[in-house]
């Protein structure tokens, strides 16, 4: 169990999310020193083999969700790049890694929550850092959505005056122009890197995986990052960040206000247009099937056409 551990870091230029963790300890022994104090005294108490774990996800994948589960491992801390707390969305090598400031972690155990991009140069220092990492996807059709409503709440988002105005299915139009290609060609390439040959620090998540069966997908990522918990121990951290935890309504119940709007996968279909699910066939260009996102839809259309 990990003793003296702060509230949940607030997310970078909006409000905090999740729930609140109570901070008892006296704000006089709060702060830097304290901080760097308690995570050298965990660097010793455990053993983890990495002591950076890198999240490496889209915005609006499920990264959040994934993320505090990391975070609420015994003894781990939040932790990003000063970098890349300064960059924005539209900023040219968003969350680029760099060797020398990814080696200068802090002590003790750290998650970094990044929106890194599998271009040669970041895998390049990957492969120098030796570091595990896991990345999360999610059907791009979903972000698109979750993006519609996300920026109309967010004036700090780079997005936000682009689409100031609009209604959700424009935005939702908007977005597939803007984002669309980028978020499979994204997806595809990281898939493709991590099961390359001789790749053992990458492991591919679905966010419709996790939704499913989030328990032994983070099993799964737990050992992947050399993190040994118990059975009893993964599951209460898994329901500790259920989405009805961590907002206090049902998933599939929306907020469209909410950091954490609805919780469900699927929910494109109750937006998308005729001419909006055409233009995402348009770019699509076999990509979904490589990510394994459609067969359902074609499953269930066979079965249709077979029953009339």
């Amino acid at each position: 169990m990990s003793l003296f551990k702060p509230k949940r870091y607030e997310r970078p230029g909006g409000s905090g999310v999740g729930p609140r963790k109570q901070r008892w300890l006296p704000r006089m022994l709060r702060g830097k020193p304290w901080r760097r104090l308690q995570r050298e005294i965990y660097q010793r108490v455990y053993k983890y083999p990495n002591r950076n774990m890198l999240a490496i996800c889209q915005p609006k994948s499920g990264s959040t969700w994934l993320s505090n589960m990391m975070q609420d491992i015994p003894g781990v801390f939040r932790w990003l790049p000063e970098s890349m707390n300064r960059q924005t969305l539209k900023a040219p090598g968003f969350h680029d890694l760099v060797l020398e400031e990814m080696r200068r972690v802090p002590a003790g155990y750290t998650v970094s929550k990044t929106h890194t991009s599998p271009t040669p140069g970041n895998l390049k220092v990957l492969r120098e850092l030796g570091r595990a990492y896991v990345v999360l996807i999610r059907d791009p059709r979903d972000q698109i959505v979750s993006w519609a409503y996300f920026v109309k709440n967010r004036e700090e988002n780079a997005f936000y005056e682009d689409t100031k105005g609009m209604d959700t299915e424009e935005a939702v139009t908007f977005f597939i122009e803007r984002l669309y290609d980028e978020m499979l060609a994204w997806a595809v390439d990281w898939k493709t890197a991590i099961e390359g040959p001789h790749n053992d620090l990458g492991l591919l998540v679905r966010y419709e995986d996790m939704k499913a069966d989030c328990f032994g997908v983070m099993k799964r990522v737990f050992a992947h990052y050399g993190v040994g918990l118990s059975d009893e121990k993964v599951r209460a951290i898994v329901d500790a960040n259920t989405f009805e935890k961590t907002t206090g309504r049902t998933a599939g119940q929306g907020d469209a206000k909410s950091f954490f709007r609805k919780g469900v996968s699927g929910d494109w279909a109750n937006h998308f247009t005729d001419a909006q699910r055409r233009r995402v066939e348009e770019l699509d260009r076999g990509r979904m099937a490589v990510l394994g996102y459609g067969e359902s839809e074609k499953r269930k259309a066979k079965s249709e056409n077979q029953d009339e």
